[in-house]
């Protein structure tokens, strides 16, 4: 998570970091029994909040 936010400082919104969001996002989801986040069309919504969400959830 402290890398993450390093980036984000360094970056800040970057498509580049929204990007790579969405691919631990999918990876997470792969990985958990969650077909609800798996099958809903997330990608539409603001995927910066719901992944930093998701990265507190699994690193908190």
């Amino acid at each position: 998570m402290g890398f993450l936010r390093r980036l984000e400082t360094a970056f800040g919104n970057n498509l580049v970091i929204s990007i790579f969001q969405r691919v631990v996002f999918i990876f997470f989801c792969s990985i958990q029994m969650f077909p609800v986040f798996c099958f809903y069309p997330v990608w539409v919504l603001p995927l910066h909040r719901i992944t930093n969400g998701v990265f507190l959830l699994y690193t908190s």
